[in-house]
């Protein structure tokens, strides 16, 4: 995993830690109006969550595709090294 997918990860992380405990903390007796306000907040932050998720997703493809044109490089340069010896030997 690259380092900025790591701290994308990483302060979704610790985010989604704040909002949960700052969910937590709220006093309880406040009655539907906090429970909704809850809700709410935990509806936009699984929102947000999906958001990162494609976005961390379309990344990390990115990254594979980059990594197969390398693969691919390497081995082309191993097979024209291997067809140079080939015919140095015959």
């Amino acid at each position: 995993m690259d380092l900025e997918t790591s701290n994308a990860i990483d302060f979704l992380r610790q985010d989604l830690g704040q909002r949960i405990t700052a969910v937590e903390d709220a006093p309880r007796g406040e009655g539907r109006g906090l429970r909704a306000e809850r809700h709410e907040e935990l509806r936009v932050l699984r929102q947000e969550i999906r958001e990162m998720r494609g976005e961390l997703m379309r990344h990390a493809m990115v990254l594979t595709d980059s990594v197969r044109d390398d693969i691919r490089i390497v081995a082309d340069g191993i097979a024209m090294v291997s067809a140079k010896l080939d015919a140095l030997r015959r």
